[in-house]
């Protein structure tokens, strides 16, 4: 996880506020992404779970889950598997 990469999230999340059945959040990150994320401040504009299934009892997402989501995108590590795709654009930005 990199300052770029929670930044990006940020700004999806930021951008997508008008879609009410879109929800973001971080979930079982490691000591040093937690870290991170907290440095950034990034846990006031996305939940920070310790673990998936923390996340999933959440109110507001387990109320998602039973309106129908269809899809769930995990963006972890540093995408290099999308380079260079990722050379320019955080991999949760990459269009699918």
């Amino acid at each position: 996880m990199t300052r770029a990469g929670i930044g990006a999230l940020v700004e999806l999340t930021r951008r997508a506020a008008s879609f009410d059945d879109f929800r973001l959040a971080f979930a079982g990150l490691t000591d040093q992404a937690t870290r991170l994320v907290d440095e950034t401040g990034a846990d006031l504009f996305l939940p920070l779970f310790p673990d998936v299934g923390s996340a999933l009892a959440d109110g507001a997402i387990a109320r998602r889950r039973l309106a129908g989501v269809k899809a769930v995108a995990l963006a972890a590590g540093r995408g290099t598997r999308l380079a260079p795709i990722t050379d320019t654009c955080p991999k949760p930005m990459v269009e699918f």
